[in-house]
């Protein structure tokens, strides 16, 4: 070992900002698109979605129980298979339709059983305010949309709708370094877009929580009770 003599600097503690949430509701609605990735590829014994032990699962149904439920959302559709779970919920607030669309499978790029994935990814793009992606990143292959493109001939690079304010959470190893930029870019670093990330490993025993303080934040504001700030939201 070799011991290195280091001076830290002090900065100023950044301004307080929040999130614009008057601009995330679109024709009286606000939309939550939220992604649960399977960890472990549904490659295990018993994996439909109800039973399955994959941590994804756990923290999808968690986040039924503890969140969605407890603010008293209504189940209005429901898609499920071995290989996938489609959850859609409602809740009406000061006359705001707050819609939340949950999703639990496989979120790999090369793998058959993501169709549903990709298809609702592609509406996440489109229509969402808020999307919330939990899963592997691949190296940033799972998200890349040059590659999600070709592959499943949709436009996902023209569905993003650059006058339409969202909010994008990649919770995945690395997706600062992976998705930042690349997603900011795309509507041309207009304000219309704000991107939470992660800068090392993203641990997914911990997600269902960060989802529903994000979650929470919107409804807090919908209620016209705090407004809470990015800080408190991180």
């Amino acid at each position: 070992y070799r011991s290195i003599r280091a001076t830290l600097q002090p900065i100023a503690k950044p301004a307080v900002e929040y999130p614009k949430y008057e601009e995330l509701v679109h024709n009286g609605e606000i939309s939550f698109y939220l992604f649960f990735g399977a960890t472990e590829y549904l490659t295990k014994g018993n994996e439909t979605p109800a039973t399955s032990t994959d941590i994804g699962a756990v923290q999808f149904r968690d986040f039924r129980d503890k969140q969605l439920l407890a603010q008293q959302f209504r189940l209005i559709g429901r898609q499920n298979n071995s290989n996938f779970e489609v959850n859609h919920w409602v809740k009406e607030i000061n006359k705001i339709k707050v819609t939340v669309h949950t999703y639990f499978g496989n979120t790999s790029l090369g793998s058959e059983k993501s169709f549903r994935f990709h298809e609702l990814y592609f509406e996440a793009m489109k229509s969402s305010s808020v999307m919330v992606f939990s899963g592997h990143s691949s190296f940033g292959e799972s998200l890349d949309l040059d590659k999600l493109g070709n592959m499943l001939n949709k436009d996902f690079l023209g569905a993003l709708n650059k006058e339409q304010y969202q909010i994008f959470y990649f919770m995945a190893c690395n997706s600062y370094s992976y998705y930042n930029d690349f997603y900011l870019k795309l509507k041309e670093n207009s304000g219309k877009l704000d991107v939470l990330s992660v800068g090392l490993i993203s641990w997914a025993e911990r997600d269902y929580g960060n989802m529903g303080t994000l979650l929470e934040a919107v409804l807090s504001w919908a209620e016209g009770k705090e407004k809470k700030t990015w800080e408190d939201i991180r």
